[in-house]
């Protein structure tokens, strides 16, 4: 949540059926604070297109590249959704999220696909 009390209060009003009530807003600004900066925060994006620019800078990616990436998230985001959604219903959220840093390492296990390799190699 990044500005004053007035502008935050602004959005959340102005957004209709939010889920966020604007109730809690004064113990939010008295409870959380920014960050210093040697406590390095991690910024976490929720749109891709967001950091398009500093993914194709980073790495040095062309548009199709890009295109590429964008697209492989998205189809093995939209194939997961069904089996997840089983996962959860069968072992319960709590189950599933306590060994969710085990399972994310079970994909490195196998090797590379052709299609992996077009974002994880840097160009010289």
């Amino acid at each position: 949540m990044k500005g004053s009390r007035e502008l935050i209060h602004q959005r959340m009003v102005a957004r209709h059926e939010h889920f966020m009530p604007v109730a809690p807003l004064d113990s939010r600004f008295a409870t959380l604070e920014e960050p210093t900066p040697d406590e390095r925060p991690i910024i976490v994006r929720i749109n891709l297109s967001v950091g398009a620019p500093q993914l194709q800078q980073e790495f040095g990616l062309t548009d199709g590249e890009l295109g590429w990436l964008f697209s492989g998230f998205f189809w093995s985001y939209a194939l997961l959704q069904i089996p997840t959604g089983m996962i959860l219903d069968r072992f319960g959220v709590t189950s599933v999220y306590r060994s969710a840093p085990f399972s994310g390492r079970l994909p490195r296990a196998r090797p590379p696909s052709p299609a992996g390799s077009v974002v994880s190699s840097r160009r010289a």
